[in-house]
């Protein structure tokens, strides 16, 4: 799978996941580190690795501690993939279903392109602003999700002046079947919820 963000950071997710055993990782690669999320049999790690090449002459010194991973409590059927929740994405998985239950409780509303692609919209909104969101699912020759494009723009007062911004991702699920193997970290800390 990989997941690519618009935006001043640009960043790329790379992973696999089994939904089956509840099993996989996702990766991205900042200046100063490699994020790390790993899911085995459901239990999530998350923590940080060196990254290649040499670090940037503002993130020399004391700071991460590289191959430390936090233990979660609880168990996890997905990978978290977006820290911002984006529900829509998060549900993207082999089987479509989930992921029309996302944009119907999204109060989505959704339409089928002639050529198969699945067309989306919905809004959200808070005391703070409001994002809308649009965009496509094709599906792949087996009927399982290929790609999730979103396009969206948002609006927020939440600093008390009227800020605006514009978003995009896309999500790719590809080889499916593949054996997902991920190998629990050494250094585990656990996490207090």
């Amino acid at each position: 799978m990989r997941l690519t963000n618009s935006g001043p950071q640009g960043l790329t997710y790379e992973g696999a996941f089994d939904p089956r055993t509840a099993t996989g990782y996702v990766r991205v690669a900042q200046d100063d580190s490699v994020m790390t999320e790993l899911l085995i049999n459901g239990t999530r790690y998350e923590g940080a690795e060196r990254p290649q090449g040499k670090l940037p002459a503002d993130k020399v010194g004391p700071g991460e501690t590289y191959g430390r991973y936090g233990q979660y409590p609880g168990r996890y059927d997905r990978l978290s993939l977006y820290g911002d929740g984006n529900g829509v994405l998060s549900a993207a998985a082999p089987d479509p279903a989930a992921l029309f239950t996302a944009l119907k409780s999204a109060n989505a509303t959704i339409s089928e392109r002639p050529d198969g692609t699945l067309h989306f919209g919905y809004t959200t909104s808070d005391k703070a602003g409001s994002t809308t969101t649009s965009g496509d699912v094709t599906l792949d020759g087996d009927g399982r999700i290929a790609t999730v494009a979103l396009t969206g723009t948002w609006q927020s007062t939440a600093k008390g002046r009227l800020d605006t911004g514009t978003f995009s991702s896309t999500l790719e699920l590809f080889d499916y079947g593949v054996t997902v193997t991920v190998k629990r970290p050494a250094d585990v800390v656990k996490v207090k919820k």
